[in-house]
Formats: C-alpha cells, structure tokens, sequence
C-alpha cells in the first residue's frame, strides 16, 4: 500500500462518514416536514371555521417551514448520494494508486 493510496483511503472514510450522516439529517428533516405539516393540519381542524388572520397566518407558517424541512431533506440526500459516490471514486483512485505504486 503506498502513502497516497492510504491518504485515499482516509478520504474515502471521511466522504461514507459524511454521507450517512447526511442521511440522518434527511430522515430529521422529513420527519420535521411531516411534524410540522400535522400541527398545521390538526390546527386547522381544530379552527375549523372561526380561523381568524392570526390562526390562519400561523397554519401557514407552520405549512411553509415544513415545505422548507422536506427542501433541506432534498438537499441533504443529495449530498449523501453525492459523498458516497466520492468515497467510491477514492477508494477506487487508491486502488489504482496502490497498483501503480507496486509496479514501480
């Protein structure tokens, strides 16, 4: 194994590192979207017909953060497709670096 094989390598675990913890971060965030989107939901019902414009502007908010945490939740699984495939492309990289290495 040569030395920038290794220091691939040691990429590679930091990029799967930051990939499942971006996929918790996903998970958190729907299930904020879903959270939050309920409360809207439950307020509602609850108001029913006797909303009155500071009901309805905080069902809204509610509604709208929500679509916010389901956007970060998008974000953050395509950041942990996006790491895991740089941990691939590394490990990858320090296999070629390894054969190379041995061949000289």
């Amino acid at each position: 194994m040569s030395d920038n094989g290794n220091a691939l390598r040691a990429a590679a675990v930091k990029a799967e590192r930051f990939a499942d913890q971006a996929k918790r971060v996903t998970v958190i965030a729907r299930t904020m979207s879903t959270h939050l989107r309920g409360m809207a939901d439950e307020l509602n019902a609850t108001i029913g017909g006797d909303a009155n414009n500071f009901s309805n502007r905080g069902i809204s908010l509610l509604n709208e953060v929500g679509q916010h945490e389901e956007y970060m939740a998008r974000a953050t699984e395509q950041m942990a497709r996006i790491a895991a495939s740089l941990a691939e492309r590394l490990r990858m990289s320090a296999r070629r670096e390894d054969d190379a290495s041995a061949a000289r």
